[in-house]
């Protein structure tokens, strides 16, 4: 009974996170990029030859680093069914996909930092696994988000 209530706890969070973050704006997406769902997980975009899968991590202890930043998930690029990379977990509200041609996609990744302030950063293919490249923090204000930092260029791709 007590793994029951853990799922349908951890079931209930999912779904709840999604809801205290505002909509994405179209604003938010650079050109080219198309909105990943994170509502319904999991929740699989196609995009040119690749199949974008993101759900709840295999790791329940995960599951509960997650916060107002947004819940923890795992991001896995596949293509014809087949794992292209390792799952790769993410922190985020939202996340916007790109892929020029047939190259693998890249991702922006949204968080939440603080009232409202946000953080974007690139999620790009590297060697065997994705990384980010770099970050910046946004500002909310009156329905517009705008910059408030320079980008920070990131060494996990090194």
């Amino acid at each position: 009974m007590r793994k029951r209530v853990h799922w349908f706890f951890v079931a209930f969070l999912f779904t709840m996170s999604g809801s205290f973050a505002a909509e994405p704006r179209q604003a938010l997406a650079e050109r080219g990029e198309t909105l990943v769902p994170l509502r319904s997980l999991p929740s699989t975009t196609t995009v040119g030859r690749f199949q974008v899968t993101v759900s709840p991590p295999s790791d329940p202890e995960l599951t509960s680093l997650g916060g107002s930043g947004g819940p923890i998930l795992e991001l896995q690029v596949s293509e014809a069914g087949r794992p292209l990379f390792s799952p790769t977990t993410i922190q985020a509200i939202w996340l916007f996909v790109r892929s020029d041609r047939d190259q693998l996609p890249e991702f922006s990744v949204w968080s939440k930092t603080g009232v409202s302030s946000y953080v974007k950063c690139r999620l790009v293919p590297k060697d065997t696994k994705y990384c980010i490249s770099w970050c910046r923090d946004y500002d909310a204000e009156d329905s517009t988000v705008r910059p408030s930092g320079a980008f920070r260029q990131e060494r996990t791709c090194s």
